[in-house]
């Protein structure tokens, strides 16, 4: 079913093609700061695939006062039942607009759905707010953001050893990448095929057996993540060449890498800072539950 899409400046829009293209131009003098809702409206900009939508609000002089990026997910409920979670990225002049813009999206069911929210800064009474009006308690997670220059990844030379190559996963590793994800009760399988289909990833794999022995994936909203390697093939620098692989591939798709990374996985920034990466600034995550769900 299509969405209404209305010209009024007073109105929330679900943004064209078109006007996908305009939305891109103007995040991007907001970069690395707003990575990912860049990256999202990119993502939106580059599939057809229905579970990407990108809603904005303009002033009355044209410019943008609010973009908020929406990607349907599923995750298992307290009941371990399938049920819709929204993985939203936003950037807004102010956080009532913020709010307005959330509040007027027709595909939230804000009785059943569950949100996995970012920004820079931590939640805004005002988001607090809203949540708890329906129900929602936030769990919130300070994490840190690192990033790296496109032009930096596009000239990076990779030198792999002979006895592994690396390459984009295909959807038949999703279970492998699933099954090594800590953070897998958050979403299901799908959420990792999506990723592998829809967005740049890489495996680094041993010559003899053809085996996945280390890989990451791209994930809106929290740019290169699921980094992962065999036990016994860490220590290797195998992670460095998967980060640097992937980095590349995301800055020729058009994307700023970047990545989200918990302050205490000393072991993961000082991978990320050996391909590249710098620290930008602290980053916020939060998901909702009802109270008697966590």
């Amino acid at each position: 079913m299509e969405s209404h899409v209305c010209e009024s400046s007073e109105e929330v829009q679900l943004a064209t093609r078109e006007q996908l293209f305009n939305l891109l131009a103007f995040l991007d003098g907001k970069l690395p700061d707003c990575c990912a809702i860049y990256n999202h409206v990119l993502i939106s900009l580059w599939t057809s695939n229905p579970i990407y939508k990108i809603h904005f609000l303009r002033d009355s002089n044209g410019g943008y006062r609010a973009i908020v990026g929406l990607k349907r997910d599923g995750c298992l409920n307290h009941q371990n039942k399938i049920q819709i979670k929204w993985t939203v990225t936003s950037w807004a002049e102010d956080e009532e607009t913020r709010i307005k813009v959330y509040g007027s999206i027709k595909d939230i069911n804000w009785e059943a759905d569950e949100f996995l929210v970012t920004g820079l800064d931590e939640p805004h009474p005002t988001s607090t707010a809203l949540f708890a009006g329906h129900g929602r308690v936030l769990s919130v997670h300070n994490i840190d953001l690192f990033a790296i220059d496109r032009q930096t990844a596009l000239n990076t030379e990779l030198e792999t050893p002979d006895d592994v190559y690396i390459k984009s996963l295909e959807t038949r590793h999703a279970a492998t990448v699933y099954d090594n994800w800590a953070l897998k009760r958050v979403a299901n399988i799908d959420s990792v095929v999506d990723c592998i289909v829809e967005s740049p990833s890489a495996g680094l794999f041993v010559k003899e057996t053809n085996e996945l022995v280390s890989w990451m994936t791209s994930h809106v909203p929290n740019g290169m993540s699921k980094l992962h390697t065999l036990e016994e093939f860490r220590h290797r620098g195998y992670a460095r060449l998967v980060t640097q692989y992937l980095a590349k591939r995301v800055a020729q798709a058009g994307y700023l890498p970047f990545a989200t990374i918990d302050p205490s996985n000393e072991a993961s920034k000082k991978c990320f800072r050996s391909a590249g990466f710098s620290f930008i600034s602290s980053f916020h995550i939060f998901s909702t539950f009802r109270p008697h769900s966590k």
